[in-house]
């Protein structure tokens, strides 16, 4: 999960991000972009960093894994 920035967090702020980016054939992401995001700037970089850990199980075609464009909503909300 994406780590709650600490000034977001101290200021009871709350927001989404919308990433694209591409799951290689290895299941890796690459050319991670953010979309838009509200409040602005403010969760961007968790939720990149979030994204740039994770690894998905490639889509497939004949078989064999390809390449993929994403997109994903991340919400960041206090509990």
């Amino acid at each position: 999960a994406p780590e709650y920035p600490v000034r977001a967090r101290a200021n009871g702020t709350s927001g989404w991000v919308d990433l694209a980016f591409d799951v290689e054939t290895d299941g890796s992401v690459t050319h991670i972009a953010v979309l838009g995001s509200d409040p602005k700037d403010i969760f961007d970089q968790a939720a990149v960093a979030a994204v740039r850990r994770w690894r998905y199980r490639p889509a497939q075609r004949d078989g064999h894994p390809i390449e993929q464009r994403a997109q994903l909503h991340i919400r960041f909300t206090l509990q």
